[in-house]
């Protein structure tokens, strides 16, 4: 099937593939009309471009969204000195309830593109950070951290760097 953002079913799509190739038809169910399609195997390998961090060009303002209904989450990191930094996250889970993590302010030591941090006054809430050209990937390091945040609000995700 076919979608459009509404929920209709604007194409119904048959056929049967075989190792290289797929042969079928797209029929509108609106219009009635009724195409054929072939549809190749094609190989998609895309070569990897340096996602190598510079130390300097880390500090700003990262964010992701999936919809305006949707998870969001910012996380920020400043340059204090030469050793420290100052960083926070937030992220909100998508609608109808909406549910909250929040890592509040705080200045940790930061040699090279990552770090750990183990939320303060819980015995095992850490999580890994680590920075590439242009987005941050944030991952928990010992599973998700139950009681720590609201309902099925997470960290655990990639932010695009944006300011």
């Amino acid at each position: 099937m076919e979608f459009d953002t509404t929920g209709y079913i604007t194409g119904v799509i048959t056929g049967l593939p075989n190792d290289k190739v797929f042969k079928g038809n797209w029929f509108s169910p609106k219009s009635a009309k009724d195409l054929s399609i072939e549809l190749v195997k094609k190989d998609t390998i895309i070569e990897s471009k340096n996602i190598q961090a510079e130390q300097q060009d880390i500090f700003g303002f990262y964010h992701y969204q999936y919809s305006e209904a949707g998870y969001t989450g910012d996380f920020s990191i400043e340059k204090i000195d030469n050793e420290r930094v100052a960083f926070d996250i937030t992220s909100v889970t998508g609608e109808p309830a909406r549910n909250i993590v929040e890592v509040e302010k705080d200045i940790i030591k930061l040699t090279g593109l990552s770090f750990v941090y183990k939320i303060p006054g819980t015995d095992s809430c850490e999580f890994k950070v680590s920075f590439y050209k242009d987005f941050v990937s944030i991952n928990y390091t010992k599973g998700y951290c139950a009681g720590e945040s609201g309902n099925n609000a997470t960290i655990d995700g990639v932010f695009l760097k944006i300011k």
